[in-house]
């Protein structure tokens, strides 16, 4: 597990940061069991660009170069408010956050994703980030 992750949001994102709460997952209620019939199904849906339908995860990366290359992407998309947070994985771990990797969630469960979501630096949280995981909060045009 990495020191770090990286959540890129903007105006468009389903799970924004909320100064109180840190962010929260589009569904935080969803069920998921990743030894369940159904865990395949809602991966799938989470990692579809373009999907709007809430799942219980939050993507994260663990490259801050990837999360600044996210970032770029969104504003030459016309996103407004592209913002990317730092977080702390083991104040994640100490919150009692359940993290999986991506790719290997993928693996293990046999779920089928379009090749250019695959990201083998993405890290997905169950149902929310603590506003104590979070290191900082900064705006791209920062970079």
């Amino acid at each position: 597990m990495p020191k770090f992750v990286y959540r890129v949001f903007d105006d468009q994102s389903v799970s924004r940061f909320n100064g109180v709460d840190g962010f929260v997952a589009g569904n935080p209620d969803g069920a998921f069991n990743r030894h369940r019939y159904g865990a395949k199904s809602v991966i799938q849906r989470h990692m579809r660009w373009g999907n709007r339908r809430p799942t219980p995860f939050i993507s994260v990366t663990a490259s801050r170069a990837k999360a600044v290359h996210y970032a770029r992407q969104r504003q030459e998309l016309g996103h407004g408010g592209v913002s990317i947070a730092k977080i702390d994985t083991a104040a994640l771990r100490a919150s009692g956050v359940v993290i999986y990797h991506m790719a290997t969630l993928v693996k293990r469960t046999r779920a089928h994703i379009d090749p250019v979501a695959w990201n083998y630096s993405e890290y997905l949280c169950l149902r929310y980030i603590p506003h104590e995981a979070i290191v900082e909060v900064w705006e791209h045009d920062e970079e």
